[in-house]
């Protein structure tokens, strides 16, 4: 299994390459707070 983080602003681009990747095996993070 690999593993990717996915750092995109657009919450629907965001989840559908999230949704994508996930059904491809991968294990994904989501960045969804940019100010800290």
């Amino acid at each position: 299994m690999f593993k990717i983080m996915i750092i995109e602003d657009d919450e629907k681009i965001r989840k559908i390459v999230a949704d994508t990747l996930t059904k491809w095996r991968y294990e994904v993070v989501e960045v969804m707070e940019f100010d800290q």
